[in-house]
């Protein structure tokens, strides 16, 4: 085994860092060979729990849950210009607001790449250095991009490697698409016989970010993993001390004040037993659940658990003083952000009873009175909502059917549904949507249009489905004005006139117009676990806020990603824009909606001017 100190730079340069990877077990001992940080090389000894990033054998998946200034962003930076040494490694970062991409890129990366001692070996004049992209001699490419609400743009970026950062504030659904950017990873292996591939490495998955509540979906990644604790023994009575606040971290944070000060030989925490001072770096990785180590290693980083924190007598006052003044930091705040634990703060867009309370029709399987009610003229215009499914995060997306009703005075009834149980059957599907269009005698079908939806649309109309009567509708930002968009056939591309829809002022919009009886529903059926029914996909939906710097919070509408369908709620957004599409808002939806106990987040969320002025122009954006 090679030790780092034998080797000098002209040595280092001389290898090209190539053939190392077989002489070191942990990339730690050449960070500083490799790297300045503000003019000192770079070591992990501060930042000891950092340690997995620089693994050479690392598990297909990693998850990082960590409190902020913990040093996250520096060394995923590092692991970063680490692994494109590897010769056409793509390596992929997302995170979800622009403005975070290219700090990444510039403050953290770019910086890095600059001060390493051994620049030369990785770019020279010829290299990309971008805020987008960069590049390296060794033809490697990294990729830095946003996706907060879409992910249209890492579509075609065929990477090796994918680091999704922050990503406590992405959308769980955009996971599915995000994670088909490494699809085509291993296409450059040899297949044949006796082929050993011996230098290629695996792709590889890095989720990182601060927690916020317990069904955000770093919560819900960090419950998949190996679940690590940086675990501590007392040097006194031998205590294991495990830093979370579920265990001992309330009381590894010892008194308010003491009289002896914070230094290097009396650091801040202490044993949860006995109170005898606690070096961190005594301490280790224990993971919870050891077989998944190689699969999904997780790793928790509280702020106390580092040395800058609890060994620099300011750096704790200002730890204490979060932890106590709930004038300073809230209680979620101190959880999440000095912790880097969960705290769960999120509301649910719809309760049980407001559901049960619109579930005022008769059962959606009353086929014959359906057909009644159409025949008779009681709808003014009645479609079909359509929420095409195909796995999801959680492995349970479907495709779900929402038959609705316009009625003359405004108010729409959802007086059936279905659910799919072949959502990855395309030609099955399409047959049955045209069969209940047929049967039902539909005026039009409002269509979910993301991802595969184009697909799905294709297929419609290969079907014989008219394209007059079909409205395919697709999620966008549009801004602080309209809830949804027209756009018209675009040649170049070839893609078809469709609406653009803000799916959290739909869903805010569809979600008043509940709770004031005008939209209701076929008899609640959610009969136990064994038979869910459809009218509890509404009961799924929970509204969360991300702080966006000098902007204040933006709020929007998510889909829990603990685990339950919300495809039934997506299907009577769809039916029910789609109807307000074709029909325009009736006359009292203002005043309807002007009663609505809306706070201030969801004022702001509609329009800013939504109580001002009850007039629903703004509806419609025209391009």
């Amino acid at each position: 085994m090679i030790k780092a100190t034998e080797l000098n730079y002209v040595e280092l340069a001389k290898n090209k860092l190539t053939d190392l990877r077989s002489n070191f077990d942990n990339w730690e001992s050449l960070l500083p060979l490799l790297f300045n940080l503000h003019g000192k090389p770079v070591t992990l000894e501060n930042h000891f729990p950092m340690r997995p990033l620089f693994d050479l054998r690392l598990p297909a998946a990693m998850t990082l849950k960590t409190g902020r200034q913990v040093g996250k962003s520096a060394h995923n930076s590092l692991q970063t210009i680490i692994h494109g040494k590897k010769p056409h490694s793509r390596i992929l970062h997302v995170f979800p607001l622009a403005a975070m991409s290219d700090r990444f890129s510039k403050d953290y990366l770019a910086a890095a790449l600059n001060e390493s001692p051994l620049k030369g070996l990785f770019i020279n004049g010829k290299c990309v250095q971008s805020k987008d992209s960069r590049t390296f001699i060794n033809k490697t490419i990294l990729y830095f991009t946003h996706a907060f609400y879409d992910c249209t743009r890492t579509r075609g970026i065929n990477a090796t490697e994918l680091k999704l950062d922050e990503i406590q504030d992405l959308d769980p659904e955009f996971l599915e698409i995000l994670y088909q950017t490494l699809s085509g990873a291993r296409a450059g292996k040899s297949y044949k016989e006796n082929s050993e591939n011996k230098d290629e490495r695996e792709p590889f998955i890095l989720h990182a970010g601060t927690p916020k509540t317990f069904d955000n979906i770093l919560e819900v990644l960090w419950n998949r993993s190996s679940c690590a604790e940086w675990i501590i023994p007392c040097r006194r009575c031998g205590r294991q001390n495990i830093p979370t606040m579920t265990h001992d971290l309330e009381k590894m944070m010892g008194p308010e004040s003491r009289s002896e000060d914070i230094s290097p030989k009396a650091p801040g925490i202490v044993c949860a037993k006995c109170g005898h001072y606690l070096w961190s770096e005594d301490g280790d990785w224990v993971h919870a659940f050891p077989k998944l180590k190689e699969e999904h290693a997780g790793y928790h980083i509280p702020q106390q658990i580092l040395p800058f924190h609890n060994k620099d007598p300011k750096a704790w006052s200002i730890l204490q003083t979060y932890r106590l003044n709930r004038e300073r930091m809230s209680l979620a705040g101190f959880h999440n952000e000095v912790c880097g634990e969960s705290y769960d703060l999120n509301m649910r867009l719809f309760t049980v009873t407001d559901i049960r309370n619109a579930a005022v029709l008769p059962d959606k399987h009353e086929f014959q009175t359906h057909i009644k009610w159409i025949n008779e003229n009681k709808y003014q215009d009645w479609l079909i909502g359509v929420d095409w499914g195909g796995g999801g995060l959680s492995g349970i997306s479907t495709t779900s059917f929402a038959l609705c009703g316009l009625r003359p005075n405004g108010i729409i009834e959802v007086f059936s549904g279905y659910r799919s149980s072949d959502p990855n059957n395309f030609n099955l599907e399409a047959r049955r949507l045209k069969d209940t269009y047929v049967n039902f005698k539909a005026r039009a079908i409002a269509c979910d249009f993301q991802g595969a939806g184009r697909m799905r649309f294709d297929k419609l109309l290969e079907i014989g489905l008219p394209v007059k009567n079909l409205y395919p509708i697709e999620f966008g930002n549009l801004g602080n004005g309209a809830v949804a968009k027209h756009v018209r056939f675009n040649k170049k591309e070839n893609i078809p006139e469709h609406h653009e829809l803000n799916k959290t002022r739909g869903l805010l919009l569809m979600s008043h117009l509940i709770k004031s009886a005008q939209i209701r529903f076929f008899e609640y059926d959610n009969n136990g676990e064994n038979d869910p029914g459809l009218l509890r996909d509404f009961s799924n939906l929970v509204e969360d806020k991300f702080e966006r710097k000098g902007l204040g919070e933006i709020y929007r509408i998510m889909r829990d990603p603990r685990g339950g369908s919300d495809d039934f709620a997506m299907a009577c957004l769809y039916g029910s824009m789609g109807l307000y599409i074709r029909n325009g808002f009736p006359k009292n939806i203002g005043g309807i909606l002007s009663r609505a106990d809306l706070s201030e987040e969801q004022q702001k969320a509609v329009d800013p001017n939504f109580m001002n002025d009850m007039s629903f122009d703004w509806f419609f954006k025209k391009n």
